[in-house]
C-alpha cells in the first residue's frame, strides 16, 4: 500500500512536472512570437478602449476567442482551449490552414488583408501564427489592459524599442568560419582534372563553409573564354577583344587570371562601368524635372567625379563623407592635377531634386524637395526608407517622425548653391599682381584728371547744350541746365539767385524724402557700406573673397562657429518662421564680420574703381562705398544673400543695385531656387547705374525671404554661360507701404556741390559750373588720399559717364603702360569651374508636422541623427552635415554599407 501510495504520487509529481514545462514552454513562445505582433500590429485598431474595428478585440483572451463581425479567427475543440488553465486543444492542420486568422494574414481574403496599410507580415511570423493555433493558442491575457497600459504597450517608445532589437541594429560581428584562418577545396579544372584550390579569403571561406554544410561542392571552373568573359563583362561592361582571349588562353593559371584582374581594375572603363551603378543608387540628374525642365548647370562635373574616385579606389568612408559635407571638411581631398577640390564635387548630389515650376505655396515645396533629398540620401547610404516617416512614425523600422524632422532640420539649414572647385592658387592667379597694380594705376590716372580740369567749366556748359537729357528733372546735369535756361529766356524777372534758391529747396526736399525712406522701414534694412551689416550676409565665390572665404575651399580658413558669429542674430526665421530661437526681424545689426575689413570685392570704402578688360575705355567705374565683385575683374564671379526674413501684408521689398554681363537680383522664397510669375528676376544692365530695384512682396505674407544677387555663372539654377558679369549692392529694405519709395529726384551726388554752395551760391550758370569743377577737383584729391564720401565717388562716376574727364588710353598716356600691363594679367586669370552644390548658412531646428502638413506646426526637434543610434542634438551653430557625415560612419550604426 504504501509503495502503491508512493509510485502514485511520483507518477502525478512527474505529469504534473511535465505540464508545467509544457506550460512554460507555450507562455515563452507566445509572450516572444505572439504578443510583440498583436501589440505592435494589432492593438491600435482593435482594443478594448474605444477603438474596435469590425467588432474585433485583440488585446485579450475572451476578444480574441469569441472572434469580431466576421466570426471566430480559427476553432477549437473546447472552450477554454485559449485560456492557461486547462492543457491546449490540439485542432486538425486541415483546419489551421483554414482558419480566418491566417487566411487574413496571408492576403487570401479581398478586403480584409492584415495588418491593413501594410504589406504582408513575413512568412516567419505567419508560421509562428499557425505554429501557435495548432498547439491550441495558448493565451494567458485573463483580461484586457488599462487605457494606461494599452497606451504604454502601443506607444512609440515601446514599439521603438522592440524594433531596436532587431538584427539590422545590432553591432556588426566579424564571422570567421570554423575559426579557420584558410581551408583547401578540391573542384573540377576545365579539362576535368581536379584541381585543389587553398582558399584564404573571408568571402570564399564563408562560402565553402556553407557549401560544406549543405554537402555540396563547388561548380567545376570554367574554360578559359568564359572565365575572361566573365570578368570583363563584370569588371568592364565590355566583352574581351579577340587577342585578349588568345592570350589568357595560352595562360589560364592562378596567377595569370589575378594579373587580368589587377588589369580590368586599372582600366579607366572600370570606373564608368561601376560609376553607373552608383549613379543610379544616388539618382543622378542634369535637369530639374517638371515645366521648362532646367538643366543643373554643372551636373556632369559629378558624374565625372564619380568615374575618378572609383578608378582611384577612393575609400567608401571617404567618399561617403565628400557626399554629405564635402565642402565642409578640415582637409579636403583634391587633385593637383586637375587643379580641383575632389571633396567638394560630392556634394553636389544634393542638388538632383525635382523643382516644380512656380509654386503658389513655397514652404510645401521647399518640404518636397528637402524630402527628396533626404529619401535618397538615407535609402543609399542606409539602406532605410526614413522618408516613410515624414507623415507619422514609420509602419516597420524603428524610425520616427521625430527622426525625420531632425534630418529634414539639416537639410533645411542649408540653400540651394553654387560653388567653385578649383584651387586657390588657380581662383587667386594674378590676384596679389592686380592689387599692386591698382594704386600705381589710380595715382597716374588722378594726376592726369586734375590737369584736364583747366576748362572744365567751359565743358560742362557746352555738355549741357549738346545734351537734350540733361533737361530731364532725374538727369545729374539738370541744376545746370536749369540755371543756363534761366538765363537764356529772362522769364517773369526770375534770376539765377532766385532759381538757385529753388534747386536748393528741390534738393533738400528730395533728400529729406530720401532719409525718409530711409528710415521708414519695420521690417530690415541694410546698409550694405557697412561692414558690419554686410557681414550678417552670405557671400561665396572668387569676387567677394574679400569678405568670408567660402567653408570648403581649400587653403581658406574654416570659420566654423565664426561663421556663425557673422549671421544677424535677429535676422527672420526659415521654414516658414517655425524653427528655434528669438522671432525678430532682420534690422542690419551683427556681431562683427568673419574676416576684417572688406579688400578685394568686399563693402569697401568710396572710391573702389574697376578697369575695363579691353577697349579704349579706362575705368569701368568709381563706386560708393557697397559690396561689389569685379574689384579685380569681371571674371571672378560671386553670390550675396541675406539672412531669411518674413513678409507681412502690402510690403515692398527695395534693393539698391547695379550690375552687367546677365548678372541678376531676385527674392527668394523658402529657397525656391526658380524663377517664374511669382518669382520675379531682375537682370542688371550696366547702362541703368546705381538704381532702385522693387519687387511686391505683399503676396508671400508670412513666408520666409532672402534676397539674393549673384554673377551669371554663380546663382544656384538660373546659370547663364556669361564668362563675365558683376554686381553692386548698397541697400536692401522692406517698407510696409507700396507706396514709400526713394525719391527719383534725390542727386546724391551733388551733395558736396550744395554743401559749398551754402556759402557761395551761385549768380550764373558759369559759377556754377566753376563750383561743378570745383567739387570734382577735390573728389580727385580725396580719391588719391583714400578718404573720399559716397557722394565724391559717384560724382566721379557721372563725370566718366559723360566722358568729362580722359578715360581712353590715347588720354592717359602715363597710365597706359600699366593698363596694359593690368590687362594681360587680367585677361590670364581662368574662368572657375562651378558645380551645384548646397550653401551652408545657419542651423535650424524644425518644428515637426502634424501628418506631414506643413501648416500644422507642431513642436521643435533638434537636429541629430537617428534616435536608434544617437538620439544626442547636434550643438553646432551651422547645418550639422558634418556632424551627420561622422554619425553614418561611427562604428557603432550598423546601418552604413
Amino acid at each position: 500500500m504504501n509503495r502503491f501510495s508512493l509510485l502514485a504520487a511520483g507518477w502525478m509529481l512527474l505529469t504534473a512536472h511535465s505540464l508545467l514545462a509544457d506550460e512554460t514552454a507555450e507562455q515563452t513562445f507566445f509572450e516572444e512570437r505572439i504578443r510583440p505582433v498583436l501589440v505592435e500590429r494589432c492593438y491600435a485598431c482593435h482594443n478594448s478602449h474605444g477603438n474596435a474595428e469590425a467588432g474585433l478585440v485583440l488585446d485579450c483572451r475572451e476578444g480574441l476567442r469569441l472572434g469580431g463581425n466576421s466570426g471566430p479567427l480559427f476553432e477549437t475543440t473546447t472552450a477554454n482551449s485559449l485560456a492557461n488553465a486547462d492543457p491546449p486543444a490540439n485542432p486538425a492542420k486541415s483546419t489551421v490552414q483554414d482558419s480566418l486568422l491566417l487566411k487574413v494574414l496571408r492576403h487570401e481574403i479581398e478586403g480584409l488583408e492584415m495588418p491593413a496599410e501594410g504589406p504582408q507580415l513575413e512568412p516567419r511570423i505567419i508560421d509562428d501564427f499557425a505554429s501557435w493555433i495548432a498547439s491550441g493558442g495558448y493565451d494567458p491575457r485573463s483580461t484586457p489592459p488599462s487605457a494606461a497600459e494599452l497606451a504604454e504597450a502601443t506607444s512609440w517608445a515601446s514599439i521603438s524599442k522592440q524594433r531596436r532589437q532587431w538584427w539590422c541594429f545590432q553591432p556588426i560581428a566579424q564571422p570567421t568560419p570554423h575559426g579557420a584562418e584558410s581551408i583547401t577545396a578540391r573542384v573540377a579544372g576545365a579539362s576535368g582534372t581536379p584541381l585543389t584550390l587553398t582558399l584564404s579569403n573571408g568571402i570564399d571561406l564563408l562560402h565553402q563553409a556553407e557549401l560544406a554544410a549543405h554537402q555540396l561542392s563547388p561548380n567545376p571552373r570554367a574554360e578559359p573564354d568564359t572565365l575572361l568573359r566573365r570578368l570583363h563583362l563584370l569588371l568592364l561592361g565590355l566583352p574581351p577583344t579577340p587577342e585578349q582571349l588568345d592570350a589568357f588562353a595560352q595562360d589560364p593559371s592562378p596567377a595569370a587570371y589575378q594579373r587580368v584582374v589587377d588589369e580590368l581594375l586599372e582600366s579607366p572603363r572600370f570606373g564608368e562601368r561601376w560609376g553607373r551603378h552608383w549613379l543610379d543608387w544616388i539618382r543622378y540628374a542634369e535637369s530639374h524635372g517638371s515645366e521648362g525642365d532646367p538643366r543643373i548647370a554643372g551636373a556632369h562635373h559629378y558624374r565625372d567625379y564619380i568615374i575618378r574616385s572609383l578608378n582611384a579606389d577612393i575609400p567608401y568612408d571617404q567618399l561617403l563623407r565628400e557626399h554629405i559635407a564635402g565642402d565642409l571638411l578640415e582637409e579636403p581631398r583634391v587633385d593637383q592635377q586637375l587643379g580641383i577640390n575632389e571633396s567638394l564635387i560630392g556634394t553636389a548630389h544634393w542638388r538632383m531634386v525635382f523643382h516644380g515650376f512656380a509654386p503658389t505655396d513655397a514652404l510645401d515645396e521647399k518640404v518636397r524637395f528637402t524630402d527628396d533629398a533626404l529619401d535618397t540620401v538615407t535609402k543609399a547610404f542606409l539602406g532605410l526608407t526614413v522618408s516613410c516617416a515624414r507623415c507619422h512614425d514609420h509602419k516597420f523600422d524603428a524610425i520616427s517622425q521625430a527622426d525625420y524632422t531632425a534630418l529634414a532640420g539639416i537639410l533645411a539649414s542649408t540653400r540651394p548653391g553654387r560653388a567653385e572647385i578649383d584651387l586657390p592658387k588657380r581662383l587667386d592667379k594674378n590676384r596679389d599682381e592686380l592689387q599692386q597694380l591698382k594704386p600705381t594705376i589710380q595715382a597716374a590716372i588722378a594726376a592726369q584728371w586734375l590737369k584736364s580740369l583747366e576748362d572744365l567749366p567751359t565743358r560742362l556748359i557746352d555738355n549741357v547744350a549738346a545734351n537734350p537729357a540733361a533737361s530731364e528733372k532725374q538727369h545729374w546735369l539738370y541744376p545746370l541746365h536749369k540755371l543756363r535756361q534761366l538765363e537764356q529766356s529772362s522769364v517773369d524777372g526770375s534770376s539765377p539767385a532766385s532759381a538757385w534758391l529753388e534747386l536748393v529747396e528741390e534738393f533738400e526736399g528730395a533728400q529729406a524724402n530720401q532719409s525718409s525712406f530711409l528710415a521708414s522701414t519695420l521690417g530690415p534694412n541694410w546698409n550694405l557700406a557697412d561692414v558690419s551689416q554686410s557681414h550678417s550676409w552670405y557671400r561665396y565665390g572668387s569676387g567677394l573673397m574679400g569678405q568670408m572665404p567660402h567653408v570648403g575651399q581649400v587653403g581658406a580658413e574654416v570659420p566654423g562657429e565664426r561663421l556663425a558669429e557673422s549671421v544677424d542674430e535677429s535676422a527672420g526665421k526659415s521654414f516658414d518662421d517655425q524653427a528655434s530661437g528669438p522671432i525678430e526681424e532682420a534690422n542690419g545689426s551683427s556681431d562683427g564680420g568673419a574676416s576684417g575689413p572688406m579688400e578685394a570685392g568686399g563693402a569697401g570704402h568710396p572710391g573702389e574703381f574697376t578697369i575695363e578688360a579691353d577697349g579704349e575705355r579706362v575705368i569701368g567705374g568709381v563706386f560708393p562705398a557697397s559690396v561689389i565683385t569685379h574689384s579685380l575683374s569681371t571674371k571672378h564671379g560671386g553670390r550675396f544673400t541675406s539672412p531669411d526674413f518674413t513678409v507681412g501684408p502690402g510690403q515692398r521689398l527695395w534693393l539698391q543695385v547695379c550690375g552687367d554681363g546677365q548678372a541678376m537680383s531676385r527674392y527668394v522664397v523658402q529657397d525656391f531656387p526658380r524663377d517664374g510669375t511669382v518669382y520675379p528676376v531682375t537682370e542688371l544692365k550696366r547702362e541703368r547705374g546705381w538704381y532702385w530695384q522693387a519687387y511686391d512682396v505683399g503676396y508671400w505674407q508670412g513666408d520666409a525671404l532672402h534676397v539674393e544677387l549673384a554673377t551669371a555663372n554663380d546663382a544656384p539654377l538660373l546659370v547663364k554661360n556669361q564668362p563675365r558679369s558683376w554686381f553692386g549692392i548698397r541697400r536692401a529694405l522692406l517698407v510696409d507701404s507700396p507706396h514709400v519709395g526713394p525719391d527719383a529726384n534725390f542727386r546724391e551726388s551733388w551733395t558736396t556741390v550744395f554743401e559749398a554752395a551754402a556759402h557761395h551760391p551761385p549768380r550764373s550758370t558759369m559759377e556754377l559750373a566753376g563750383l561743378l569743377a570745383d567739387s570734382i577737383r577735390q573728389a580727385i584729391l580725396d580719391w588719391q588720399e583714400g578718404c573720399m564720401s559716397d557722394a565724391q565717388a559717384l560724382l566721379i562716376d557721372d563725370f566718366l559717364s559723360a566722358e568729362l574727364l580722359p578715360n581712353t588710353l590715347e588720354a592717359l598716356p602715363s597710365a597706359s603702360p600699366l593698363v596694359i600691363r593690368y590687362r594681360e594679367l587680367e585677361n590670364d586669370i581662368p574662368v572657375a569651374t562651378r558645380v551645384p552644390t548646397l550653401a551652408e548658412w545657419r542651423g535650424s531646428d524644425l518644428r515637426l508636422y502634424e501628418r506631414g502638413n506643413h501648416k500644422q506646426p507642431q513642436q521643435i526637434v533638434p537636429r541629430r541623427f537617428l534616435e536608434a543610434i544617437d538620439s544626442r542634438p547636434y550643438n553646432s551653430p551651422l547645418s550639422g552635415r558634418r556632424q551627420l557625415a561622422e554619425d553614418l560612419l561611427r562604428d557603432d550604426n550598423p546601418l552604413t554599407a
